[in-house]
């Protein structure tokens, strides 16, 4: 047997010490296993190192491999046991041969657990690299050992991925303590305390930048020291540190996507697009029925996928991991990018989620997609407060496909008037006019009439007010249309004009259908306009209260909730808010 396999490795000159890692190692009970397991470079080996060596007569060690049969497991493990201090010279663990066969012979298997069992004291089995143990014979000797290991026996295992163990059970009835890929993961202090044990001079906002972008990965952090100390341009070389890195690029290849599957590998490239990913998303992007389910075990086995958010149906690539599949797709199938962020447009807007089927059309570069989309869904993004989106999306597409759309030219307008940008509205207002169609659809005519009363609502007189708004609204039964948006035009024009009754009314409606349509944005203004006809009806405490409603409510469709619109001091007299 090597000497090698049984001795602990040597910790680096410059070892970077995790306190809180030790302390989860010693929080293990008696007769508790404890299984540290993270893809490679996550650092398992590195911290068994360091706590082993806090008590070496204690620690056996066995650096597993691939070419470690029944005959060679066993070997390893009775002599990294003789190498321990606390085993007694006349202890059968110092004697006893290892069989043909010896996870199948249930004398031997007794022998063993049986001499552990005599021991003076507890003593800790190290099993690294449990992962390369796939042969019938080990995997069945080692599930022996933990079902029938005594008290004193601290077994624990360092993997890639889980060995097929009961470990749900031993969860269950408290005899596991994990350390996972999650808690090996650098904080920043810690990853402040490895580029500088590194000779690397990194500012705090950098240190949490490399952080970010490896995930606290720490096989990625140790690289990207190494690739810091060298750069020339340090922020240069942060902003794309796949990219920067080739060691950072070729240890990812080596030590991980060249011992995934093709066909996983296929799926992730496909799902890098997408950031984060369900499954019924990465079903659609890469064509494949059991995409849910390969995401599934890529999070169980290796920690390279995690899932997150309500229900963990979310799934989130690994930062570095993301980073170097979609560059390297890029690189060689651009046209399949393209492809695959089309695909995914298609799927949110499909789901109702026109914020990511915007973004997505636009990095598939058709714009075509992105102008159909952004019909279809700029004024309901307007009345949540998705301002931003819909700016985004018009610059995308340019002034000259923008000019020669009426409704996309409106839509231009309105978000203008939204930003109290009335010069470009008027430009933009003025296209539309340009271009417009002899038989336009209702929907393009009330859009016009919304976005002309919203302009008058800033700069016209009261009773232009009322006029321009007096046809809004109309479609509300059909729920066709800026309903919403056209009931608080017409509730500001009458407040404008001293109606308050009817401002009351028309506002409170508006108020009421923004709460069933999910749209918080135009709720916070429906208040802030319902507020100013109490102000201007001197009744200030109710004021007050209409400040602190909910914008949404129970059963209504999913918004996201947004700051309520500040009212100027001119809004109570005039309505124009």
């Amino acid at each position: 047997m090597p000497r090698v396999k049984t001795a602990v490795p040597r910790l680096p000159q410059r070892h970077v010490h995790r306190p809180r890692l030790i302390a989860a190692l010693e929080a293990a009970t008696p007769g508790q296993v404890t299984l540290v397991s993270a893809p490679a470079g996550y650092g398992k080996t590195l911290l068994l190192a360091e706590w082993a060596a806090r008590r070496p007569e204690l620690t056996a060690w066995v650096s597993l491999d691939a070419d470690d049969d029944d005959h060679r497991f066993w070997s390893g493990v009775l002599a990294a046991l003789a190498t321990c201090a606390v085993v007694p010279a006349d202890s059968t663990l110092r004697r006893l041969a290892v069989p043909a066969g010896p996870s199948a012979d249930p004398t031997f298997l007794a022998a063993v657990v049986d001499a552990l069992d005599l021991l003076p004291g507890p003593v800790r089995l190290v099993l690294d690299d449990v992962h390369e143990v796939t042969t019938p014979g080990p995997v069945h000797g080692l599930a022996c050992l933990v079902r029938d290991r005594p008290p004193g026996l601290h077994l624990v295992l360092a993997s890639r991925s889980d060995p097929p163990l009961p470990l749900a059970r031993m969860r269950m009835v408290g005899e596991l303590c994990e350390v996972r890929a999650e808690a090996l993961r650098f904080s920043v202090p810690e990853a402040s305390a490895l580029l500088a044990a590194a000779d690397v001079v990194a500012r705090p906002d950098d240190v949490r930048l490399v952080v970010e972008q490896t995930a606290g990965w720490a096989a990625g952090l140790r690289l990207a020291a190494v690739s810091l100390r060298e750069a020339e341009d340090p922020d240069r070389f942060l902003s794309d540190l796949v990219g920067n890195s080739r060691a950072l690029s070729d240890y990812l290849v080596g030590e991980i996507l060249a011992r995934l599957p093709a066909a996983v590998l296929d799926l992730l490239h496909a799902v890098s697009v997408c950031d984060p990913v369900s499954a019924p998303l990465a079903t659609a992007v890469s064509g494949r029925l059991d995409a849910g389910e390969v995401l599934d075990a890529l999070e169980h086995d290796t920690s390279l996928v995690l899932s997150s958010g309500p229900g963990r149906i979310w799934y989130r690539l690994h930062p570095l991991l993301r980073s170097h599949l979609l560059a390297d797709l890029t690189r060689r199938r651009p046209d399949l990018v393209s492809d695959l962020h089309a695909r995914a447009a298609d799927w949110y807007a499909d789901g109702g989620r026109p914020v990511p089927a915007l973004a997505h059309a636009r990095r598939a570069g058709t714009p075509d997609r992105v102008a159909l989309l952004l019909r279809r869904s700029a004024v309901p993004l307007v009345a949540e407060g998705e301002h931003g989106t819909v700016r985004d999306t018009l610059d995308w597409l340019g002034d000259r496909v923008v000019a020669q759309d009426a409704w996309l030219a409106l839509v231009a307008a309105l978000v203008d008037i939204e930003s109290g940008a009335l010069g470009p509205a008027d430009a933009h207002l003025q296209r539309a006019d340009a271009v417009w169609p002899a038989r336009p659809a209702p929907e393009l005519v009330e859009l016009r009439t919304l976005v002309r009363a919203r302009r008058v609502s800033l700069t016209g007189d009261p009773a232009e007010m009322v006029e321009a708004t007096e046809v809004l609204g109309g479609g509300a039964e059909e729920g066709r249309g800026p309903v919403v948006m056209g009931e608080l035009e017409r509730a500001l024009a009458l407040l404008a004009v001293d109606r308050r009754g009817e401002a009351r009314v028309v506002g409170a409606a508006a108020v009421q259908r923004a709460r069933q349509l999910g749209q918080p944005y135009l709720a916070a203004r429906g208040l802030t306009v319902l507020g100013a006809v109490e102000a201007a009806d001197g009744d200030y405490r109710r004021m007050a209260e209409l400040a602190e409603e909910p914008t949404t409510s129970r059963g209504a469709r999913t918004g996201r909730p947004r700051p309520a619109p500040r009212c100027r001091p001119s809004c109570a007299p005039t309505g124009r808010c």
